[in-house]
């Protein structure tokens, strides 16, 4: 008996000490990353399962998914896409509560008026003005099943804010999320943050694993949903969100719900 019970005594120390172990996520220069970095690390910790990132800095977007399938990234947040749930090991739980389905638009600042003429879905059509996304996201499918002009950027998304800025790419506007405008604005001084409407369709962020990775998927599950249960998620997305949404004016904006193919 004394035996036994020396032996459970040695085993749940091991358990209770054993380190974490590392998942490597892409990481950005502008700290775009720290919401998703830490909602992570907190619903594997809430699971027993915890984990420290090992940051890759400033992956270029087109690579990010070529690098989740090779095993050089062990997971990154994505707009779910049926694409996605083939490729990749999806887990999902949505983690911005629908916000990043949210979307303000980053416009030159002479620009302004013209978007304050649109009241409606159809206007924004007819002014002709065209949204600039990257190649292959799911916006594009989006603005495409309304009708609304865009122009998909091949190769680096991030140029999108330059074409926007010079006036004379073809690309009159940058969609972005609620909770992704505030700090890209204040890295683009050249760019405005439009001031009256929000377009919203329905889709989320989730998590993807590598399938190298693949064994995290059901702690990371269980463990997003003790953070919703708990009320940690909503605190970590008012900490990373919070100022930025409170900013933005929500209430007062003119909303454009967009048809979600």
């Amino acid at each position: 008996m004394k035996m036994r019970l020396t032996i459970a005594v040695i085993a749940l120390i091991f358990s209770t000490s054993a380190p974490a172990q590392t998942l490597k996520m892409a990481a950005f220069s502008d700290n775009t990353h720290a919401y998703y970095h830490a909602l992570l690390v907190e619903a594997l910790a809430a699971a027993q399962k915890p984990v420290t990132v090992e940051r890759r800095l400033d992956v270029p977007q087109p690579r990010i998914g070529s690098m989740l399938e090779d095993g050089s990234l062990d997971v990154h947040w994505f707009v779910q896409s049926p694409e996605r749930d083939q490729k990749f090991v999806g887990v999902a739980v949505p983690l911005t509560n629908g916000l990043i389905g949210q979307r303000v638009l980053l416009i030159r600042p002479v620009d302004q008026d013209r978007f304050a003429a649109i009241q409606s879905v159809a206007d924004l059509k007819a002014s002709g003005l065209v949204g600039g996304f990257g190649q292959g996201w799911f916006d594009v499918a989006v603005w495409k099943a309304n009708s609304l002009p865009v122009m998909e950027q091949a190769g680096e998304w991030r140029t999108l804010y330059k074409m926007v800025a010079a006036g004379d790419r073809k690309v009159d506007y940058f969609s972005r999320g609620v909770t992704e405008i505030g700090a890209e604005a204040a890295t683009h001084p050249d760019l405005a943050i439009e001031k009256d409407l929000l377009l919203v369709y329905d889709r989320d962020f989730r998590f993807y694993l590598s399938q190298q990775a693949k064994d995290y998927a059901a702690p990371l599950a269980e463990g997003l949903a003790r953070l919703q249960q708990s009320g940690k998620q909503a605190e970590l997305l008012k900490t990373h969100f919070g100022a930025a949404l409170s900013a933005l004016g929500m209430d007062t904006r003119r909303k454009l719900v967009l048809t979600t193919p």
